[in-house]
């Protein structure tokens, strides 16, 4: 029996546990929201990033409501959504190994897969391989505005592998990346996030802008997080594409204040109580089935009280809100970073109203490469 079958139509509850679970009606609200804001406030448009959910489910959802393709992190990643039908994809990293720019440059000849690059002899490489494939590669050069990792640093190093790519006859020079991620702790008040976007993703328009007078147009110049979307792409001729991801599900690392749009949290680890003693509960879910890279999850009945992960399993301090827990009884945890812990499964069980509508397979999980 397929595993759909033996769970559509139950309830949560009933769910093999640790497992994790998408509330539709949120899910959906969600995706409405982000692309409502980005088709209807900004220039750009909506490239959601998928190593949030890794699901070719929810990407052709987001397709279906508006985003004109999808972000992924890795080939592999890519090739799973490819698969899926997607036809839009931006990997927004370096691909350098030649295993991995064959499969990209064999991508090509039936979708339109861009990547990054940000050094001339990877850029030698894929233009190499994507002859030898009889195949283009859509190509954004790099720029760091923040992130101090990959990227070019400066106006005149973009400008130099812009040419470069350009001169290229197996890639077309698309434009830039330049991604801030999400905004500091300190970036509280409306006058520290506008200084913040204007010094990072303003100075990517700059650098767009000296491209563009030197003779080079910049197409696409892709980044932007759920945390500055209603920020980043308000400066005057910046970015062309926003790849916010984590708005589909949302995380208790993430401040739906300082983002300003009414994202609701749409996922959860479902686990049960395995054992109690004194003021400690024990859950089935640990280390395994939730990561803490961000911090500790929450207890969705008490977001309050104390939590702290083991390998194999969850403690959680007893507070008043819990004194009539029970050995067996099912609790919800929001994960503290969606896209590690949506990694670390196979499934993902959509649900309305606590029951089960779909069992959607994480496909691209593990695909790390």
């Amino acid at each position: 029996m397929l595993i759909s079958e033996s769970y559509v139509g139950k309830h949560y509850s009933e769910l093999p546990d640790p497992c994790l679970i998408v509330d539709l009606d949120k899910l959906d609200e969600n995706i409405k929201i982000m692309q409502e804001y980005v088709s209807g406030h900004t220039s750009c448009v909506l490239r959601p990033h998928i190593k949030t959910h890794k699901c070719p489910a929810i990407a052709n959802m987001q397709i279906s409501a508006g985003a004109a393709g999808i972000t992924c992190a890795k080939i592999g990643e890519a090739e799973v959504m490819a698969m899926s039908g997607i036809k839009n994809i931006l990997i927004a990293n370096q691909i350098v190994s030649p295993a991995k720019i064959k499969v990209l440059a064999g991508l090509n000849r039936y979708c339109d897969v861009s990547v990054c690059v940000d050094d001339k002899i990877n850029i030698d490489a894929l233009d190499y391989f994507a002859g030898a494939a009889e195949a283009k590669i859509p190509v954004l050069v790099e720029l760091d505005i923040v992130q101090d990792r990959c990227g070019t640093r400066t106006a005149e190093e973009t400008l130099e592998l812009a040419r470069y790519v350009s001169k290229k006859p197996n890639l077309i020079f698309k434009g830039m990346q330049s991604y801030e991620g999400r905004f500091p702790d300190d970036c509280r008040t409306e006058e520290a996030k506008k200084t913040f976007v204007k010094e990072t993703t303003g100075f990517a328009a700059e650098v767009k802008g000296y491209l563009q007078d030197s003779g080079v147009p910049v197409e696409i110049l892709s980044g932007v997080s759920t945390s500055t979307v209603k920020y980043a792409t308000q400066i005057a001729d910046g970015m062309t594409e926003v790849q916010a991801g984590s708005y589909v599900f949302m995380e208790s690392a993430y401040d739906p204040e300082m983002i300003g749009l009414p994202l609701q949290q749409s996922l959860y680890i479902v686990t049960k109580i395995c054992s109690m003693y004194g003021d400690r509960i024990v859950l089935t879910a640990g280390e395994k089935s939730i990561t803490n890279d961000q911090g500790q999850p929450l207890l969705a009945d008490d977001p309050q009280t104390g939590m702290d992960l083991n390998e194999e399993h969850c403690l959680v301090d007893r507070t008043d809100k819990l004194q009539d827990c029970r050995i067996g009884d099912t609790m919800l945890v929001i994960p503290s970073h969606c896209c590690t812990t949506v990694n670390l499964h196979d499934y993902l069980f959509a649900v309305r109203s606590g029951i089960v509508e779909a069992v959607w397979p994480v496909s691209a999980r593990g695909r790390s490469y």
